[in-house]
């Protein structure tokens, strides 16, 4: 139950002035985070300062050159449900299908998202697959930062006091380009993955492996983007002998954490077939997988 004040500004600019008058003071967007943490017993902000009725936070867009722009306040719903992220983004949508259950993607927002930082959500990796931008505003300003330098710790990400999630922006993906997403979740449907992949491959035209990421997550603090396994597929012709070099080379690459949901050791051998699973999806999407499994 919320005991404290629950502030509504009409404009970004008063919810980021309301932020820096008060240390207190916390932003609530969905609020999904927000509640969950109550249910396991942290404490409430005394001050909650909503979002949901600022203007124009709530867009997702692609412009004709592929360009994606998601507002921080765009429900998850709206995401997944957009016939243009489906064409343009459709990694970006799978990761966004496997967040919890379609209750709770109703009320969630990706910037919320962002701004909690949880290492077991499943967008983060995928946002660092694609090269996503995510945009803040705060009292100096408007500024961008890469998804891939926005994670900091648990629960902590690159934004300075009274800074706010504005939205998130996707480059267009190359020709040919394909991600894909995999998670190993640990009981019901709803529950935080133990092991997730991110990959996205840009195919050459000669069948090779142009470029490529592979991030991980919900093994640490942070997401894990692996650019030794990036290094061995680079500029190669996939094959079952190339595969199999890189994910050799996962469980040294990874130091996963161990909780009640799973052992380190476990997520470490997961975490090998995550990306296997999500390298696997993203080679045949982008039709050069055909000699990697013969």
């Amino acid at each position: 139950m919320i005991t404290g004040r629950v502030l509504a500004p009409g404009t970004l600019e008063a919810a980021i002035e309301l932020l820096g008058a008060d240390p207190d003071a916390r932003p609530i967007a969905g609020g999904t985070g927000l509640f969950v943490g109550a249910a396991q017993g942290r404490p409430l902000p005394t001050t909650l300062v909503r979002l949901d009725g600022i203007p124009g936070l709530d867009h997702v867009a692609v412009d004709h050159a592929g360009r994606i722009r998601i507002g921080a306040m765009a429900r998850l719903r709206a995401i997944e449900r957009s016939p243009s992220l489906r064409r343009w983004a459709p990694g970006l949508v799978a990761a966004i299908e496997s967040v919890a259950t379609g209750r709770i993607r109703n009320q969630a927002t990706l910037g919320g998202n962002l701004a909690l930082a949880d290492p077991a959500h499943d967008p983060p990796p995928m946002l660092i697959a694609l090269d996503a931008m995510v945009h803040v505003h705060g009292p100096s300003g408007e500024r961008s930062i890469p998804a891939g330098r926005w994670f900091v710790g648990a629960g902590i990400t690159a934004a300075l006091p009274a800074e706010l999630v504005t939205g998130v922006e996707l480059p267009p993906m190359s020709p040919g380009s394909c991600a894909s997403y995999a998670s190993l979740v640990a009981r019901t449907r709803d529950d935080y993955a133990i092991a997730a992949a991110a990959v996205r491959v840009d195919p050459s035209p000669g069948g090779e492996i142009a470029d490529l990421r592979v991030v991980v997550g919900a093994l640490g603090p942070t997401p894990q983007r692996l650019t030794a396994i990036e290094a061995v597929l680079r500029g190669q012709r996939p094959s079952r002998a190339l595969v199999a070099e890189g994910m050799d080379l996962v469980p040294e690459l990874v130091h996963p954490i161990g909780d009640l949901r799973a052992g380190a050791d476990y997520r470490r051998a997961m975490a090998a077939v995550q990306v296997r699973r999500a390298l696997t999806q993203a080679l045949n999407a982008a039709g050069i997988g055909h000699d990697a499994w013969t």
